[in-house]
């Protein structure tokens, strides 16, 4: 599947299939909702292009994830053991309602804030905020409940594409960044350091070392490697 021009099955497979966790919240006229139907359908958006996504039932069902912070989220994504996490939330606000003989047609417009994670170095791989996802959309309805519903499926169905390119995208680029290492080898002659750091420089995959210090036979390199690729 292409996405931008770049095989999103073939990029996440090669990366080691990181497992992902999504917890984005509903927001409804300006207060935490109990629904989930950003969260479900952007879960249903990732498995539909054969990501893997742990599911989230048995962790909230309240909206309480929208008050976390980046730490909390961080931790709780440690705890069960994802990989990457999208957070954020949906916000819907009522918009306006026309009457149609006996019933009035409700109109929500809805807005999509995503933060993706990557859980093992907590770092936060893209920051996006989509406005007004359903310019263009009819998505009406009689009552509040579907309006809503409507509208926030409408706002993850037309973003859905940029959520899932940008979580691969810079995954893949975060897990193969140049990784820095620091040795201190203790009890080592200088001739021997110096061996040592022509042996480690040939090792495949090493970019470069640098020597920090040396003194009382202790040896101190900054060795910088490629990224890892797959996980393991």
């Amino acid at each position: 599947m292409l996405l931008n021009g770049i095989d999103v099955n073939q990029v996440y497979d090669w990366i080691g299939k990181p497992r992902l966790l999504v917890l984005v919240t509903d927001e409804i006229n300006g207060k935490a909702s109990g629904t989930n139907y950003a969260r479900n359908r952007i879960e249903d958006v990732f498995i539909s292009r054969g990501i893997r996504v742990m599911s989230s039932e048995l962790l909230d069902h309240t909206g309480i994830f929208a008050t976390y912070s980046a730490d909390k989220i961080l931790a709780l994504g440690q705890k069960v053991r994802a990989e990457v996490i999208i957070s954020g939330k949906c916000v819907s606000d009522f918009s306006r309602e026309i009457p149609i003989g006996d019933f009035k047609q409700r109109f929500y417009t809805s807005s999509l804030q995503i933060q993706t994670w990557n859980v093992s170095n907590k770092e936060l791989l893209f920051s996006k905020t989509f406005m007004d996802c359903n310019r263009g959309s009819d998505v009406s309805a009689v009552g509040d409940a579907d309006a809503v519903k409507n509208s926030m499926k409408d706002c993850v169905e037309k973003t859905a594409p940029d959520i899932v390119f940008e979580t691969v995208k810079h995954w893949h680029a975060s897990v193969n960044k140049p990784k820095t290492y620091t040795l201190s080898i203790r009890n080592i002659e200088h001739d021997a350091g110096t061996e040592l750091e022509t042996q480690i420089k040939k090792i495949k995959g090493v970019h470069q070392l640098i020597r920090r210090a040396y003194q009382s036979g202790v040896l101190e390199v900054e060795v910088e490697v490629e990224g890892g690729g797959r996980n393991s």
